[in-house]
């Protein structure tokens, strides 16, 4: 199925499939809900760290000596994995479709 056949059917209330567009809905407002819930959490952060309190100096040097520590090969293994997994699940998602077609 195309994507111009895929959008025909998405706005066709004739075709329209409830748990394929429950679906949709649910993962557009989860998506919202976190990047809202992660941006709030990072304005808060962000702002603690910007007052001129001795303490918060400190908070912030460690903070930016412990990112410029970080090494990616010790931890390379889990990167290693989260490829796989992600490898795995679009190979999931282009069978459900080919299946689908």
């Amino acid at each position: 199925m195309g994507n111009t056949q895929l959008l025909a059917s998405f706005w066709d209330p004739t075709e329209l499939d409830l748990f394929q567009f429950w679906r949709w809905l649910l993962a557009v407002i989860c998506t919202i809900y976190a990047l809202l819930i992660t941006g709030h959490w990072l304005a808060g952060w962000l702002l603690y760290l910007s007052k001129p309190d001795r303490m918060r100096a400190v908070l912030r040097n460690y903070i930016v000596v412990q990112i410029l520590r970080l090494r990616a090969l010790r931890f390379w293994w889990e990167l290693v994995q989260i490829a796989f997994w992600l490898a795995a699940f679009v190979v999931v998602v282009r069978m459900h479709h080919w299946i689908a077609a």
